[in-house]
């Protein structure tokens, strides 16, 4: 066995859609619920270094895969892409860019099917600026020695969503794309004139042909959608301690925004609702480290003209009470033009309250125990004097 999943019957008109990768006498097939076998005019190979199983045309690896749709297994994507030796994807890049390899010689491909570097080079490497990736295509001999490189640059510096407050003409919010005739069929879409995604083909953001209002499906075969909507977006963030991104789906409806949770495999409107929502962005670094500083996205919510904070999806961004006139740096709060520092994330927990003249500055981060910190700023006071202040918002004082 090599990969499985398991969809048991739910309702009774729609058969059972698990399906099984299993190796027999060094083939690999693909296999039913029921034992039968599927695709038998292709040859199945697992990909390089993954579990992932590659179909294969003619001698050529493709970026078909299968579907269930209609009570049959069929192959979707692009039935023209057997063209590549074997495919991956490249490391550390978040699905981003995929390995394409031609007679050992390799080249990269970005997600939507661009190619960035041709199928010509024995070894790839990269480097990483916010949105800016540069990457080495490296030629080598006999022995491994590099005897040409050439650079190639990809930017994914995308523009900000419709929807959504943003300040940020440099957001990083993903791109909407529609989705294709042949995606759309597969996920029995085809009745809709528009149908979008974000990186992500599921959950996919359906538009009414009638009343223009959106749904957003997560599943492949939407008994009902819901067409409530004005507009249906997505935001990222960041979690305390973390270089990870999020991202979380959000709503326009009349003049409210909110988020949706995803529970079940489904996306429910979050109970909390807002004026606004902004997308922000802040440089921070390790202040225990000499590496480079980078931005992170963070978010901020607006209830009758104050700013605070929520909780969402068990994803802690950053407890923030409903009390200030804006939150900036993802933590510093505003308030009469005082600022302080919040950060309710657990193990964390920052309080110094909004009093001080110019943003507080971290000058000390101890580690305790148990992943626990200890956090020292350095403030400046209405009588214009510097004080340290501790995480709990206590001041300390040079004892004459």
């Amino acid at each position: 066995m090599i990969d499985f999943t398991i969809q048991p019957r739910k309702y009774g008109s729609i058969p059972p859609n698990s399906f099984y990768y299993v190796r027999k006498n060094n083939e690999i097939y693909f296999i039913d619920a029921g034992n039968n076998r599927y695709f038998k005019d292709y040859e199945l190979i697992k990909s390089h270094n993954e579990k992932r199983v590659l179909f294969k045309k003619n001698g050529k690896v493709g970026f078909q895969r299968p579907s269930f749709n209609k009570g049959e297994w069929k192959l979707i994507g692009d039935p023209t892409s057997y063209k590549y030796d074997n495919i991956y994807n490249y490391p550390n890049a978040n699905s981003l860019f995929t390995l394409i390899v031609v007679n050992k010689k390799k080249g990269l491909m970005f997600y939507d099917g661009e190619i960035i570097i041709p199928t010509e080079y024995d070894s790839i490497s990269y480097s990483k600026s916010l949105d800016v990736w540069d990457f080495n295509a490296y030629q080598l001999d006999n022995n491994k020695k590099i005897i040409q490189t050439k650079k190639y640059t990809k930017s994914i510096n995308l523009p900000p969503l419709p929807g959504i407050i943003n300040k940020n003409k440099d957001s990083n919010l993903l791109e909407r794309k529609e989705m294709d005739a042949l995606y759309k069929k597969s996920y029995n879409l085809s009745n809709y004139n528009n149908v979008y995604y974000y990186r992500d083909y599921l959950p996919a953001i359906v538009k009414d042909n009638n009343s223009n209002k959106f749904g957003i499906v997560s599943t492949l075969k939407p008994e009902k959608i819901d067409f409530l909507y004005d507009d249906i977006f997505t935001v990222e963030y960041h979690i305390s301690g973390e270089k990870e991104k999020y991202k979380a789906y959000a709503f326009k409806k009349g003049n409210i925004y909110g988020l949706f949770d995803k529970s079940d495999n489904k996306y429910i409107p979050y109970p909390y609702e807002y004026d606004a929502i902004k997308q922000k962005y802040y440089t921070t670094n390790d202040i225990n480290s000499s590496a480079a500083a980078y931005e992170m996205p963070y978010l901020v919510f607006s209830k009758k003209n104050k700013y605070g904070v929520d909780n969402f999806n068990l994803k802690l961004f950053n407890m923030i009470p409903f009390d200030y006139d804006d939150i900036v740096d993802r933590s510093m709060i505003v308030k009469d033009k005082m600022f302080g520092v919040w950060d309710d994330t657990p193990l964390r927990k920052i309080h110094i309250p909004a009093k001080y003249l110019i943003k507080p500055e971290l000058i000390k981060e101890i580690q305790i125990a148990d992943a626990r910190r200890a956090y020292i700023y350095k403030c400046l006071n209405k009588e214009n004097k510097s004080v340290f202040v501790y995480r709990n918002g206590i001041e300390f004082y040079r004892k004459k």
